[in-house]
């Protein structure tokens, strides 16, 4: 009995299955013949869209046209091996070719390599078929010209996909003040507030939605193109920027300092010429970080000294020639007590010393005793601003603002670091100078500041500074800033600073040094700060004419002749006869070696290969700007390291170029 009841319900059950089964066949019958038209309609629907095409970002030029940042097109290449067109007869006649020019193409696999992966991917009728990541321009360009790939997208299946990248030809020089764009979107620097010009329009295209979550374009004649950015133009000087990095750089490491920063303004219009952050990383190496100089606001310590004395001298409260006694350099102000630098303190002296030998006690008495009764007309006058630079935070950028007032009798100007946007070469906006305060103190009080500033590197703190051809005026300072968590937690750290502007009789230059966190060879400014001061002032000085006395430039030693780089023929004899030289030249090549003659200066004729032939150029002797010029114009990637004169280049003149290929250049 219990076996006729299992049989009875297995043959239910069995009965069910078929009865399923056959409702499955029924269904899949009905889709597939009798509704298969409207399904894959609906299917093609879910898979097609049209998806959002980004523009080409505009390029950041330097104030010579030199780019800082610009977007290069970077491309997936890919095949589609189910493409209508690929037939069987055509692929396998050129599959092995193809092969071969891949792998001398890109020399990261074998011919058979890439002849496997071909066929096998035809096998499996790959509709989006990976070729290679990440090809540039140039590669694409050429594989285009490949057997197979020649006859077209529709008849050979390929499918290169663009994207582009953002790079800095010139790497750290400016990087965080040119910023950049990150996967996210989110921007610093001029990549951030100048977004609206350089991203230009996008644009959309039909794509399908292939396996694994891959899109395919689909050219439907319909998609809308991407506009590309507007360039920005900005009053960056590159080969400025080069100087005070550099300078920064070694005196960063010199001091172990934690970081620092350099600005340099044009007195007259508020540009800025150079502008270099640099902070200590993990490995002790320096790098482009915060952009301290603009971002980072910190007490200014004594080079707010002068602002001080600048509004107590407006005011007709405080003389210059008044005395005040330093007491032993230490002073009481409440419960707290104030001390100088200089051991003893100074004794007494005139207010005018007290601002050159950089005295705490001797400026603050001075400040006290004109406005002890009344602080507030004091206050106002500073705008909030106290007497030595003490908890009172401004960033490097706005204290140099104020110095560059000074130089430039009294008028403020707004710094700024973009001269003009353009499309195509055309201009579509300026960016003229703006004054931020026609007069910030009279005339009087302004030529007492700036015969102060002089006398502080002439005999005060900062003697170190004063050179045999220009003058320099300026201000050191040395503060010391509490760290995080405040001062009576953790301590203080020193910064150093010097401020200042040259030359000094005719001001044409600001600039301002901070070092923060020097542990080594001294934390004061003149020591830390004023020595890339100085470094810049003099590399500015020697490389433009228009700083130059025509005494200083007639005290050329004329019976021998001084060396120089070689280079550009029509640049080098405009330099060479604007200094007075003799020139001699040896026939009309564009390019030319330099020799030291004893009644001239030699061009000698430099043999330099055309573009097209794809030879290494021989650009030993040459400067960084002609070396980079002819280097990329041959299709070379190029590395810089050290600055002068080009003393080796790691491929040798005259091998072949291949385009894409990294060269080393050593500079001395």
């Amino acid at each position: 009995m219990e076996t006729k009841q299992l049989r009875a319900r297995a043959n239910i059950i069995y009965l069910l299955m078929v009865v399923f089964a056959a409702a499955i066949a029924v269904k899949l019958f009905t889709i597939q013949l009798l509704e298969g038209d409207k399904w894959r309609a609906k299917a093609e629907q879910v898979s097609t869209t049209y998806r959002t095409v980004q523009p080409d970002r505009g390029h950041i030029y330097s104030e010579d046209g030199r780019l800082l940042a610009t977007s290069v097109p970077e491309y997936d290449v890919r095949m589609d091996m189910a493409a209508d067109a690929l037939t069987d007869e055509l692929f396998n006649a050129h599959v092995d070719s193809l092969a071969w020019h891949l792998a001398q193409l890109f020399g990261d696999r074998t011919a058979a390599d890439y002849e496997r992966d071909l066929q096998q991917a035809r096998a499996r009728r790959e509709r989006y078929h990976l070729v290679k990541r990440k090809a540039d321009h140039t590669q694409v360009q050429q594989l285009r010209t490949f057997p197979l790939y020649r006859l077209g997208r529709y008849k050979s299946g390929l499918v290169t996909e663009k994207r582009t990248v953002r790079v800095r030809p010139f790497g750290r020089l400016a990087a965080r003040t040119v910023g950049y764009v990150l996967r996210d979107s989110n921007m610093v620097g001029l990549e951030a507030g100048y977004d609206k010009w350089l991203k230009g329009t996008t644009g959309r295209r039909l794509e399908r939605r292939l396996a694994g979550g891959v899109w395919m374009p689909v050219d439907n004649g319909e998609g809308v193109d991407p506009v590309p950015g507007t360039d920005i133009h900005t009053t960056i000087d590159l080969n400025l920027q080069d100087v005070a990095h550099a300078a920064l750089e070694r005196q960063l490491q010199k001091h172990g300092a934690q970081y620092g920063c350099v600005v340099v303004m044009e007195v007259a219009t508020g540009k800025i010429k150079a502008i270099s952050n640099l902070m200590k990383s993990s490995d002790s190496t320096y790098t482009e970080g915060l952009n301290h100089a603009i971002a980072e606001a910190t007490e200014p310590g004594s080079t707010f000294k002068l602002a001080s004395l600048l509004v107590g001298i407006e005011d007709g409260l405080i003389d210059p020639a008044d005395t005040v006694n330093t007491n032993g350099g230490k002073v009481r102000f409440r419960d707290r007590w104030m001390h100088d630098s200089h051991e003893g303190g100074y004794g007494r002296i005139s207010v005018e010393r007290a601002f050159e030998v950089s005295s705490n006690t001797g400026i603050s008495l001075a400040v006290t005793k004109a406005y002890g009764d009344k602080p507030k007309q004091f206050i106002e006058g500073l705008r909030r601003w106290i007497s030595i630079g003490y908890e009172t935070l401004f960033t490097p950028l706005q204290i140099l603002t104020f110095y560059n007032a000074v130089a430039n009798d009294g008028r403020m100007m707004q710094p700024y670091l973009v001269d003009r946007v353009s499309r195509n070469g055309r201009t579509v906006k300026s960016f003229e100078p703006v004054v931020l305060n026609e007069r910030i103190a009279s005339k009087r009080t302004l030529e007492v500041a700036r015969r102060m500033l002089v006398n502080v590197v002439d005999t005060g703190t900062a003697t170190n500074l004063k050179g045999a051809h220009f003058s320099i005026a300026g201000k050191t300072g040395t503060a010391q800033i509490a760290r995080q968590g405040g001062y009576k937690q953790n301590g203080v750290s020193y910064q150093a600073s010097f401020a200042g502007y040259f030359p000094a009789d005719a001001p044409k230059y600001s600039c301002i040094v901070v070092v923060n966190g020097p542990t080594m060879s001294g934390y004061y400014g003149n020591v830390v700060a004023g020595p890339i001061f100085k470094e810049i002032a003099d590399k500015i000085y020697s490389n433009r004419l228009e700083l130059q006395q025509p005494t200083q430039l007639a005290a050329v030693d004329q019976r021998r002749m001084p060396v120089s780089l070689s280079g550009h023929a029509g640049d080098l004899r405009v330099a060479l006869e604007g200094l007075g030289l003799p020139v001699q030249v040896q026939g009309d090549a564009q390019w030319v070696t330099t020799q030291a003659a004893d009644s001239a200066v030699v061009l000698a004729p430099r043999g330099i290969p055309d573009a097209s032939l794809e030879r290494v150029p021989n650009v030993l002797g040459m400067g960084l700007k002609d070396a980079l010029f002819l280097l990329e114009n041959a299709g070379l990637r190029v590395r810089v390291a050290g600055n002068g004169m080009v003393k080796r280049q790691s491929i040798q003149p005259g091998s072949n170029a291949r385009t894409g290929t990294t060269i080393l250049i050593e500079l001395a």
